[in-house]
Order: C-alpha cells, then structure tokens, then sequence
C-alpha cells in the first residue's frame, strides 16, 4: 500500500467517526430537548377495580427532565378496543372516545380524577405546547397508556362459573350414556320378546297343520286304491264251503265308484 492510499484512507476513517459523533451529539441534545410527560395514580394503577374504585390522575410534564413551569396540555382519553374473546361488561364501550381536556398546566401538573368503565389497555393522546411567557419548546405529541386490571371478584366469579359448568357438562353427559345405553336395552328386550312369542305361538299352529296336512294325504290316498276286494276271510285263491258244505268257486266284488 502507497503512502498516498493510506493518507486517503485515513481521512475517510476521520470524516466517518466526526458523522457518527455529531449524529450521536444532535440525538442527544434533541433528546434532552423533547417533552416528555408522566402519569402517576391514587390509588395504584394495579390496585383500580374498573366501575368500582375513582382514580385520581396527575400528568407531569417534564422539559429536560425537569418540570415544565407553564405550558398547556389538550388530553384525549380513548377506552380499551375490543377484545376477539372475552367481552367486557359494556362491550358499547370499547374503542370509543371517552374523555377530552384542555388546560393549563400548573408547575408542570395537570390532575383529573376519572372512574374507568371496564377493565383493558386504555390510551391517552396528549399534546404540549409552549404558552406566551413560558419556557420555548416545540410542541409535542405523545401517547400514553395505562392499563386496569379485572376486578378480583369477577374474575373469581367468573372462574367459579366456569367450573360449575364443566361440572355439570360432565355430569350431563354421564346421565346421557346411561339412558342411551339403558334404552338401548330396552329396546332389545322390546324386540327380543315379541320375536319369542311369536315363535312360542307359531310352533303349535305348525305342528296341527303338519298333522292336519298328513290325515288329508292319508283321506286323498285311500279313495284313488283300485282293486278287487274279495269275500270271506280266507285267501282268495283257495276255495271255500259253501252252504252245502262242498266246496264252491271264489267269488269277488268289484269295486264301487264313487
């Protein structure tokens, strides 16, 4: 590397700390410089119960750290935006405007009182502004929030309620089996008996016409024989007495139509 390669170098090196140390210098001074404003709470912010407890509410505003003597402050309370799922109490509530201030501040103070609707992340929009007399700052907007918590009460009532209902969601649905399954019961035996009374009563009806059936075949049978029926009680082919005690010719009847 040439003498005059690392001469440029140098001074690039040089040029690049003096932009990084003036940027770091004006970020500083513009942040000493801004306005910046705090929100204190009687009682504790953590300790309000929403529609129960009224907070009182001081906004301090603070110029270079320090109290700002006189300005004026316009303060924009917006509710809590609505929740995707659980509703509060006043879901007509959420998301809308609920308070606007204007006033002038008094030894860097502004004090309200104000009793918050329902529980969520509420959003103040604040803007300060130098008065003719007073300390010169450029106006300022800033946002603020705060956030309330449920009250304790509720939300063991609320878990209370939902316990019930799973309780008896269960116990509902352990009723529900055992009569399912009793009527299921019941409807076999309701099919089952009819089926063995039936049977019970079929069986005899088969069997009488089982017999009634076989006396009819015998009756059909005994008509449709043919044959010579012979007299006397001696085979036909051997001659028998007669009246005059000689031996007379066998004699046979034809059969008779019907």
């Amino acid at each position: 590397m040439s003498h005059r390669q690392r001469v440029a170098l140098y001074l690039v090196s040089t040029a690049c700390f003096v932009c990084v140390w003036l940027l770091w210098v004006a970020t500083g001074q513009a942040e000493e410089a801004a306005v910046t404003v705090e929100i204190a709470s009687t009682p504790p912010l953590e300790h309000i119960r929403p529609n129960t407890d009224l907070a009182r509410l001081t906004f301090t505003a603070l110029l270079h750290g320090k109290p700002l003597g006189q300005g004026h402050m316009k303060v924009q309370l917006t509710a809590p935006p609505r929740t995707k799922i659980l509703a509060t109490g006043f879901p007509r509530v959420e998301g809308t405007p609920l308070l606007a201030l204007d006033s002038e501040l008094t030894d860097g103070n502004l004090t309200l009182q104000y009793l918050f609707p329902i529980r969520g992340t509420y959003t103040f929009d604040l803007e300060i502004a130098p008065v003719p007399g007073g300390p010169a700052f450029p106006p300022t907007s800033l946002r603020k929030t705060i956030r309330i918590y449920e009250n304790p009460v509720v939300r063991r009532n609320a878990w209370l309620l939902i316990t019930g209902l799973f309780i008896l969601g269960g116990i509902t649905g352990v009723i529900f089996s055992r009569s399912a399954a009793a009527r299921e019961r019941l409807l076999s035996r309701a099919i089952v008996g009819p089926l063995v009374l039936c049977c019970g009563t079929l069986a005899p009806l088969s069997t009488v016409a089982a017999h009634v059936g076989h006396t009819e075949h015998a009756a059909h049978r005994a008509p449709g024989h043919t044959g010579r029926q012979w007299l006397g009680t001696r085979d036909p082919l051997q001659p028998h007495a007669s009246h005059g005690g000689a031996p007379g010719p066998a004699r046979y009847l034809a059969p008779q139509r019907r």
